[in-house]
């Protein structure tokens, strides 16, 4: 995975990693950006990867022909990054496929993207690319809200959780955090569905989260609007959830599922690929 260890980050927090890739779309969130990734020593990360995408398959993507400006680009948002040891690369493909190749290239162990809240994702993070990142990319993937104003932090870590294998490698994370941050551990159950042997089974998993310091919570109603209102309501700094890494989502995020999530949390999101 290539976690470290810890640390509170005032507006946020996640593990420690060393070297991230950013993908940057230059669209007016940009700045907001920068301003996140001002605070990413404090992740443990000391190397960034700054990169834009070129073409694919979206009609707002910055056009190829541009290649020698988007690079300028980048070469001055570096330069706004003191402390870092930062270099900037331009990619021409779709930006999934491209992110995931450019994180490969580096060694990275965490790739960073925004996301514009409830407005469409533009430039490099339209349709469904956040989406295939999520189902693809052997590295967690941090998706930082850039399109709303900042909500209060400082409730720690939100795990939503399964109970399922694939959601081991981000229980363990949050369990590291918690520890120091402490925060809630959820399984949401269908609304439809009040049986007492799934509640008691969700209960007994939750259980040994408390030794890490994070309150087991038991949920009913539909999974991505109740991860949000308890992220709201604790002041989650990061919300923690697993994917199955190149296979499909797991049952915590599939489709429809995770995409609103993604479009409407406020709080930033980790996605967490299951070891292999």
């Amino acid at each position: 995975m290539g976690h470290t260890g810890s640390t509170r980050l005032g507006e946020w927090t996640i593990a420690m990693f060393d070297r991230a890739i950013v993908g940057i779309d230059h669209s007016p969130t940009t700045g907001r950006m920068l301003d996140e990734l001002g605070r990413i020593q404090r992740l443990g990360v000391t190397r960034v990867t700054l990169v834009t995408v070129l073409g694919g398959p979206y009609p707002q993507a910055p056009e190829v022909r541009h290649r020698d400006h988007y690079l300028a680009r980048l070469q001055e948002l570096a330069e706004e990054l003191p402390g870092l040891d930062t270099a900037v690369e331009v990619r021409s493909g779709h930006p999934a496929t491209e992110l995931q190749h450019a994180a490969a290239a580096a060694g990275a162990d965490l790739v960073i993207a925004g996301s514009h809240g409830h407005t469409p994702w533009r430039d490099l993070f339209l349709g469904s690319t956040v989406l295939d990142l999520a189902r693809t990319c052997p590295v967690p993937i941090l998706l930082l809200p850039l399109g709303a104003p900042r909500p209060d932090r400082g409730g720690g870590v939100l795990l939503a959780t399964d109970g399922s294998e694939r959601a081991a490698a981000a229980e363990s994370l949050a369990r590291s955090l918690g520890r120091d941050l402490g925060g809630t551990a959820v399984t949401v159950l269908s609304a439809s569905r009040h049986v007492a042997s799934d509640e008691r089974e969700a209960r007994e998993h939750l259980e040994p989260f408390a030794d890490a310091s994070l309150t087991p919570v038991v949920e009913h109603g539909p999974l991505p609007e109740t991860i949000g209102r308890l992220a709201e309501a604790q002041a989650a700094d990061v919300i923690i959830v697993g994917t199955r890494g190149r296979n499909a989502l797991s049952g915590l995020l599939l489709g429809s599922t995770a995409e609103h999530l993604l479009r409407t949390a406020s709080r930033p999101v980790l996605l967490v690929p299951a070891e292999r």
